[in-house]
């Protein structure tokens, strides 16, 4: 968890997500953000990861997010459509 006492810039600012991809040693680009407001939403998107929107008390602007759900649509399914399929890994010979 990362609070507003953990950083000097807090959302919506990038700081914030960029130092929760650090510590969980993650590139930003390979995380999916779950956000209600619109300074989260900014702030995930300016860290360089996907954003799910789900409804809550603030209206976030159609341009950001990546993905809107309420909470019954947000499945990993959902989630994992974010990004390009993988191509499956080769088999180890030996």
């Amino acid at each position: 968890m990362i609070g507003n006492e953990d950083v000097s810039r807090p959302k919506p600012d990038p700081q914030p997500y960029l130092m929760a991809a650090e510590r969980l040693g993650v590139d930003p680009a390979a995380c999916v953000a779950v956000e209600d407001s619109p300074a989260g939403a900014a702030s995930a998107a300016a860290a360089g990861m996907k954003v799910a929107v789900v409804p809550g008390l603030l209206t976030v602007p159609e341009d950001l997010g990546d993905l809107r759900a309420d909470h019954s649509q947000l499945t990993l399914d959902a989630l994992r459509s974010l990004f390009p399929a993988r191509e499956p890994a080769a088999p180890v010979q030996g």
